[in-house]
């Protein structure tokens, strides 16, 4: 058998190796591909406030992050969206495998130039792993409106500063030049032979409004009863405006349709600059805004594109394209003046505000709580609202102790809550409380009040140690465990034989042996019980509750100042009951005292004797007469060592 051993030529093998390096190469510069800016725009040419759509693609970034469009500064700049393009698509064709990979995220902007005089759209910028990228600039030419006298656009308001709620009314008038005599009495708006005149007015369109400047009426309810709609090669040609994009053009059985927007036309003339009066058609629109922040607004500019006729040339009405944009207003909005403003004022601004109050319960006895709530409300901007100073009310701090109010937000109306507490029995009723507010339309201060409380206040009742710590019943003494002899240890024996020396018993000290390992094997476990308690930090916190109490107590001085003494008292009851219950005695009120210790099992007159202590000395902190300094510390160490002992015993 022969075997013929196969050999590669030179020629081929260097044909194989440039295709493999070729390979190698392209697959390196595909997984190779550098970060890049990729700059888009759907036109070049544009008049001064039309709008060109401009997008960004970040390609061949991992993590993308937002260009920087900072240079643009003849621009208005409006972010649109992002788009992620992250994919991977393979495909494989006449068994040949090919594989597309994007990743990076697309940008989208609508630019607004706002300058005849700018030729192009800056470079952007972004930040790629600390890298810079830079994308491509764009020529643009951006067309200044020329000066015609065919469509014009007026722009005015009737108040270029107000108060904040104040409504001013922005108003759009375009005036459109007659057609020719010989069709005068045609719409100027019904000749268009391609699409309708094209009419963009931001304040129409809320996404465009500026924050803080809020329509009193939708753009619907404007535009609603302007619509027409059309169909071209089944009706006359639309006649109206398509305004904001808001008219729709689709595709039927009919034809073409289109909707278009048609204000009351009123015949007008003005003057030229050459003094000649032109003959126009005006359509005007309107909104209404009030502004709820201070502050600059600018509305504009308005701009108008189409084709209108203006003369006959061979019996056919010729046309001239249009281009025209409005000035921008500028409205400052101002908030309620320093000049006049009362000292009741709550930072409110409308009109038609009303306040009422409530106190509960409007009866009690010195030092108890009560509380107030206090509702404004009205038509405005209520939201800076902030609570009435009730403690500037005269004599208020002689006859009620106050505290900081809480605010709770409803629809078009706030509600302060306060604590209270009264001082003195001199005291028939709450004053009412004077509320101000800025009126926009009077440009002036209202102040309005809520109505007197009726109250009825009594003295605080002074308690007896009595009242507090129940006299406990009379106690059977108890049986001696020990009874002493007084002859000593000799005196209950006659004789010396009762004292000898008893005989030697195993059995006896077997018994002594099994007691002894008994005692010892009891020992042990309780201690390895006793090592677990004390690994627990409750059983400790519940161990060493009463020494707590008990060196609380001993700052205990009848001298010490009474709010020193109130706190040391406290925090002694509520400490003991919190080691014990295993709960915190931060904020703990007599109510949580009370409920903490019917959950440990404490039978209810020492609940109720814990709870009326820790009222009175709540109570006293508010003017309440209180038991004298050495009473009060008998008082509250005897309920002390109760509780202890109570706790102690169910814990």
């Amino acid at each position: 058998m022969t075997r013929h051993t196969g050999t590669i030529s030179l020629p081929k093998l260097m044909i194989f190796g440039c295709a493999l390096w070729a390979l190698l190469g392209v697959t390196t510069v595909a997984g190779a591909q550098e970060p890049e800016i990729v700059v888009e725009v759907d036109r070049d040419k544009v008049y001064v406030g039309e709008s060109i759509i401009y997008q960004l693609t970040l390609n061949h970034v991992e993590n993308p992050s937002a260009p920087d469009l900072s240079s643009f500064k003849n621009f208005t700049v409006e972010f649109l969206g992002e788009q992620s393009l992250n994919s991977q698509q393979i495909t494989i064709i006449n068994g040949r495998r090919s594989e597309v990979i994007r990743r990076g995220m697309m940008y989208q902007y609508r630019l607004t130039p706002t300058d005849s005089s700018t030729t192009e759209i800056p470079a952007p910028t972004a930040d790629v792993n600390g890298q810079t990228l830079t994308g491509r600039s764009v020529p643009i030419s951006v067309i200044a409106p020329s000066d015609q006298n065919i469509a014009l656009l007026q722009m005015s308001c009737d108040q270029t500063s107000v108060f904040l709620m104040r409504p001013f009314t922005v108003t759009l008038k375009v005036l459109i030049k007659r057609l020719p005599d010989e069709i005068s009495d045609r719409s100027p708006l019904s000749v268009q032979d391609r699409s309708p005149v094209r009419l963009v007015i931001p304040w129409l369109d809320d996404q465009n409004l500026p924050t803080g400047l809020d329509p009193q009426v939708e753009w619907r309810e404007i535009l609603q009863p302007m619509m027409q709609t059309s169909r071209r090669g089944f009706r006359e040609d639309p006649d109206g405006f398509q305004i904001n994009n808001i008219g729709t053009t689709s595709i039927s059985f009919f034809g073409r349709e289109t909707t278009v927007f048609k204000p009351t036309p009123k015949p007008v003339d003005q003057t030229d600059d050459e003094g000649n009066v032109v003959q126009y058609f005006e359509y005007t629109f309107e909104r209404t805004f009030t502004a709820s922040k201070p502050g600059s607004y600018s509305l504009g500019p308005v701009n108008l594109k189409g084709t209108f006729g203006t003369e006959i040339k061979n019996g056919r009405l010729a046309g001239e394209e249009v281009y025209a944009v409005s000035d921008t207003l500028k409205i400052e909005a101002k908030s309620a003046p320093l000049a006049n403003r009362p000292g009741s004022y709550i930072g409110v601004i409308g009109q038609n505000f009303v306040a009422n109050a409530s106190l509960a319960p409007s009866e009690g006895r010195v030092g108890d709580p009560m509380t107030l709530m206090v509702r404004i409300s009205g038509s405005g901007h209520i939201d800076d609202a902030v609570p009435p100073s009730i403690g500037d009310i005269e004599g208020m701090n002689a006859k009620f102790r106050t505290y900081d109010a809480t605010i709770d937000s409803q629809q078009n109306a706030k509600v302060f809550t306060y604590s209270l507490r009264p001082l003195t029995t001199e005291v028939t009723e709450f004053p009412a409380i004077p509320v101000s507010y800025f009126d926009p339309i009077k440009e002036d201060y209202v102040t309005i009040q809520t109505a007197a409380i009726p109250v009825s206040i009594q003295e605080a009742r002074e308690l007896s140690g009595a009242d507090i710590v129940s006299s406990a019943g009379a106690t059977k003494p108890a049986d001696p465990l020990l009874q002493a002899t007084s002859g000593g240890i000799f005196a209950n024996h006659s004789s010396l034989e009762s004292l000898k020396a008893t005989s030697f018993s195993l059995k006896h000290w077997a018994g002594i042996w099994a007691t002894m390992l008994s005692t010892f094997a009891i020992v042990s476990l309780g201690m390895k019980r006793q090592q677990r308690l004390h690994a627990d930090p409750a059983f400790v916190r519940r161990k060493a509750a009463r020494l707590n109490a008990a060196n609380t107590l001993k700052s205990l001085q009848p001298g010490s100042d009474d709010k020193a003494l109130l706190d040391t008292i406290n925090d002694a009851i509520k400490g003991l009951i919190a080691d014990f219950t295993g709960n915190a005695s931060a904020g703990m009120t007599s109510s949580d005292a009370v409920n903490h210790l019917a959950a440990a099992g404490i039978n209810h007159e020492l609940q109720q004797r814990t709870r009326q202590f820790m009222d009175q000395c709540d109570a006293a902190r508010y003017g309440a007469s209180l038991n004298s300094p050495s009473e009060l510390i008998t008082i509250c160490k005897t309920l002390v060592t109760d509780l202890g002992a109570a706790l102690e015993k169910q814990c």
